[in-house]
């Protein structure tokens, strides 16, 4: 009996010890690795820091081998041997890494160890970290005179101007590029970069810029390395003489200095026998730029509408020129500047008229007398649900001003006005400046950490129409609607391009929007007026329609990136109603440079508007109209989706503010109340006001 208790002891005592030697196995290991960066550059040492934490007996002495493979294909490294000496020890080991190749790298930390207690295992897995390094990148290439200009005129034999090129980039790595004129290399630039955002070159000195030869010349920078396949942009010198008698003179007839209608425009020069090719050039007075230019055989040229609407703003002054070539594409003949200035664009619809009235018997038979007593066609009737009116679209072949003031005062009607005419609020593609490859991403950072994505924010798009085909919005676009009668439902470039920016799905297809969880309601309101251009064209009717239907299906955020210079007393209603429900509008501020105010509907007190700021840090359209605004973005080469599972850079206010429309989505997710409380303590950092806004812990995040 005493033997088997002594035994009883002993085997009690050696499975407690095996327990527990099971037991500092189990957990006598962990490590862990960190990088100094999450994006590397090419060539830049990355510092890996590594800890191991045991767990020992006490006076237990382990060795440990210590090893990392950074996962590029060099061998693997030895870090270096510890021993432990004790209960829970942390050893911490550093190694630094240059990567020479751009990509995504598995680092890999393991170790050994021994000693006098049975060696310790690893882990089921060594302890990994993602390394990513970035090579050098090219945002943006612009070229330029020391005019500031991509284009120059030059006498004969003249001394060459500077011409730079400027060039934004990320990362680092080996630059390689060259100077070309008229398609021949005329110098190389070889150089590592690694300092950025931004370098400047210059044209060197020699060989010197040919300004021997009359007539165009063509210059460009071409990158070599990094390769880019892209067009690259040129800049362009005329080379004319100082010496006015060798030039035939080439007289312009129309229009010359005077105010012309808004809209297809005919220019006339007297033609010269020496010129068999003339090139007409438009620059715009207010930003100094050329808009237009064409070259023509005739001694006319019609500047077509769609041509002028995507160019040319009215009530803007502008600049035009003839110069004249022979058979040879040398200069012969050339004219002295003239300016003309646009009026005035008529804002609505000719002869039509949008009779606003209750919906009763007495609203109807108010419709049938107007009808009859002034001679009317009715083009369309419809019903606002939400404001419980019936609009009736009359037309007359009559002046309609003097009638709208008489219907105005008859007895029973809520309203009557025109059908004005809206624009979108982006500027016309530029198939010519490198402003590939830049994204707003790289400008507005969203804090990884902050959870919020617009999940369940319903956000109408009032706009073109949207692409729902488009594998980036496949998914984002909950319901669409065609508010334009006579015309079919079509995806078209601006709408898509807004929606892009506020909800793309994120698919490992091209890109995401600023709210990639949000459902976008796509009311197309607005038609297309070019078949390559963003621009598009909008009624008061069509407009209200999709407020109208926005307003009934309850969306949180309406986006409207549209806008006219007078106000819209029948939208103004639908705003008023729609925030009276708690719906947020956003609109852009407006793209005309001779603007003193906000268009509207961002001028309507209860509308968030939104300015841009270019890239040189200019606010667009102009300093007057951005200070009004609640909010000003980056409005140049924002990168979104355009139809046809395609992606491109479109400028304008618009995009700025489908950007916030994104924006507050997010912040509507958290708290709606935060909007308005927000809204004013805008300062121009935009990275600052969103990330605050949705990291404070001032107001508790609702459940939904």
């Amino acid at each position: 009996m005493h033997l088997s208790k002594h035994l009883y002891k002993k085997l009690f005592l050696f499975f407690s010890i095996c327990t527990l030697l099971l037991i500092v196995s189990n957990r006598a290991h962990s490590h862990t690795i960190i990088s100094d960066t999450g994006l590397a550059n090419i060539n830049q040492p990355v510092i890996f820091t590594s800890t191991f934490t045991f767990l020992t007996g006490a006076g237990a002495k382990v060795s440990v081998n210590v090893y990392i493979d950074y996962g590029d294909g060099t061998p693997e490294e030895t870090l270096g041997t510890a021993v432990v000496l004790g209960r829970i020890p942390t050893i911490t080991f550093t190694s630094t890494h240059v990567y020479s190749k751009k990509g995504t790298y598995h680092v890999r930390i393991r170790s050994t160890s021994g000693g006098q207690v049975p060696a310790i295992p690893q882990p089921p897995n060594p302890a990994y970290i993602t390394q990513k390094v970035s090579g050098l990148e090219i945002s943006q290439i612009q070229l330029y005179f020391e005019n500031n200009r991509p284009e120059i005129t030059l006498n004969r034999n003249q001394n060459p101007p500077g011409l730079f090129v400027k060039i934004n980039f990320s990362g680092s790595g080996y630059f390689k590029g060259y100077w070309e004129i008229d398609g021949k290399r005329r110098g190389y630039v070889f150089k590592f970069l690694s300092k950025g955002p931004l370098v400047i070159f210059k044209y060197p000195d020699i060989p010197p810029m040919p300004t021997f030869n009359y007539g165009i010349h063509t210059v460009r920078f071409i990158i070599t390395k990094p390769g880019l396949d892209i067009n690259f942009p040129h800049a362009i010198y005329f080379v004319t003489s100082d010496e006015k008698n060798k030039f035939a003179t080439i007289k312009l007839i129309q229009p010359v200095e005077e105010k012309v209608a808004y809209k297809s425009l005919i220019f006339k020069w007297k033609p010269v026998t020496q010129a068999s090719l003339y090139l007409l050039s438009i620059f715009s007075k207010t930003k100094k730029e050329r808009v237009y230019a064409a070259y023509t055989k005739e001694s006319a040229y019609k500047l077509k509408s769609n041509s002028l609407k995507t160019r040319m703003e009215s009530g803007e002054k502008y600049i035009w020129n003839v110069v004249g070539f022979n058979d040879k594409n040398k200069i012969t003949a050339e004219s002295s500047p003239s300016g003309f200035t646009f009026n005035q664009a008529v804002v609505f619809l000719p002869g039509e008229i949008l009779f606003i009235t209750r919906q009763t018997e007495q609203g109807e038979k108010l419709v049938r007398e107007v009808k009859d007593k002034y001679g009317f066609q009715i083009l369309q009737t419809y019903s606002i649900k939400s404001l419980e009116l019936t609009v009736t679209k009359f037309y007359t072949d009559k002046d309609i001003s003097g009638i709208i003031n008489e219907l105005t005062l008859k007895k029973g009607v809520v309203a009557a006005q025109p059908n004005y005419i809206f624009k979108t609020m982006a500027e016309p593609l530029d198939d010519e400046p490198m402003n590939e490859l830049q994204s707003i991403r790289k400008i507005i950072k969203i804090d990884p950490d902050i959870p919020f994505k617009g999940k369940g924010i319903a956000l109408a798009v009032v706009d073109t129409g949207v692409d729902f085909q488009h594998r980036d919005l496949a998914e984002a676009v909950f319901f669409k609607a065609n508010c334009l009668p006579g015309s079919k439902y079509k995806p078209e470039i601006h709408g898509t391009a807004v929606a892009g920016l506020i909800g793309a799905r994120k698919n490992n297809f091209g890109i995401d929007g600023f709210a990639p969880e949000s459902k976008i309601f796509a009311l197309r309101a607005c038609k297309q007026i070019s078949t390559t251009q963003p621009q598009g064209e909008c009624y008061s009717l069509s407009i209200a329609e999709a407020l109208d239907i926005a307003i009934e299906h309850k969306v949180q955020i309406i986006n409207m990136s549209l806008g006219t210079n007078v106000e819209d007393k029948l939208i103004s209603k639908l705003i008023d109603k729609g925030s009276s429900q708690g719906i947020i509008f956003v609109a852009p501020a407006g793209n005309s440079s001779a603007a003193e105010e906000l268009f509207f509907p961002a001028s309507h007190p209860k509308v968030i508007s939104v300015a841009g700021i270019k890239e040189n840090k200019e606010f667009f359209p102009n300093s007057a109209v951005a200070e009004k605004a609640d909010f000003y973005l980056p409005c140049e080469n924002l990168f979104s989706t355009t139809p046809g599972n395609q992606h491109n850079f479109l400028s304008g206010t618009s995009l700025s503010s489908a950007v916030v429309s994104g924006l507050l989505a997010l912040t509507y997710e958290k708290n709606r109340d935060m909007i308005s409380k927000r809204v004013e303590l805008f300062d121009g950092d935009i990275n600052k006001w969103i990330n605050e806004d949705l990291t404070s812990r001032a107001i508790v995040t609702e459940k939904k």
